[in-house]
């Protein structure tokens, strides 16, 4: 009998670290290396192609019309891609969206977010008349038009393709090679692709970015913690109220 008890794990051997062990297999089993790199390269890659190839077949549309169709079929284009790469291990995959917490967690992240957002061009507008980002700017012109079909674009499809491709994908990658080099990066580079490079004033592309930087941070420490789910729901929750905000002050107004 002492034996057997002598042979048992001690307290600190069970359950949690067991438990941690498993949920890292399974991540690791459903998003291996090489399939970090195609969900980034589908993200990253993919926008722009099929942006490009999209606008060329949508040019006898009304112009006012051409940049929310072309929002509307690229990006679910791409969530299908995303849903379509992901399906052999579709159960797994499925497997990580069971569970209250990462939804909880990413409606306080999301909540986190907005609030620093608006405490950022609060403190901003103190020095400098903050303007309306080119990124805020294209996405307000297709909510102009398209209020409903915009909650879904940018609400649930946009964030899910960039969770896939720049948590998933590009920070997951990073992490491999170092921790910090894998925060730093990865939220640089989302700021930057919120960046519009053709704006007539740049210097206020830069005051904006940091706010698109710290979001990115935010997102990347939810989806470290508690992963995709609940970095999805984070971003999902930010995008929405960006947008139901805009179409309730355009309709008070």
């Amino acid at each position: 009998m002492l034996e057997e008890l002598g042979n048992l794990p001690n307290k600190n051997e069970r359950s949690e670290p067991v438990l941690n062990q498993e949920k890292c297999a399974q991540k690791a089993t459903i998003f291996p290396l090489w399939k970090r790199g195609v969900c980034l390269a589908i993200g990253l890659l993919g926008i722009f192609t099929l942006t490009l190839i999209v606008s060329f077949f949508v040019f006898w549309i009304p112009k006012s019309d051409q940049d929310g169709a072309t929002a509307l079929i690229v990006y679910t284009l791409l969530f299908a891609a995303m849903v379509g790469f992901v399906f052999v291990d579709i159960p797994k995959f499925l497997h990580i969206f069971r569970g209250w917490k990462p939804y909880v967690f990413g409606i306080a992240f999301g909540i986190g977010i907005v609030a620093l957002d608006i405490a950022y061009s609060n403190f901003i507008n103190l020095f400098y008349q903050l303007e309306t980002g080119g990124n805020e700017t294209s996405i307000r012109s297709v909510i102009d038009i398209y209020p409903v079909a915009s909650a879904l674009i940018f609400g649930i499809l946009g964030p899910f393709i960039e969770e896939m491709a720049y948590r998933v994908g590009l920070f997951g990658l990073l992490k491999k090679v170092n921790i910090v080099l894998a925060y730093v990066l990865a939220s640089l580079i989302f700021g930057f692709l919120h960046f519009d490079f053709t704006a007539t004033n740049i210097a206020a592309e830069f005051i904006i970015l940091p706010s698109y930087v710290l979001s990115g941070t935010a997102f990347c420490v939810a989806y470290d913690l508690f992963g995709l789910p609940c970095s999805w729901t984070a971003h999902s929750f930010n995008n929405l109220w960006a947008v139901i905000g805009y179409v309730v002050i355009n309709n008070i107004e």
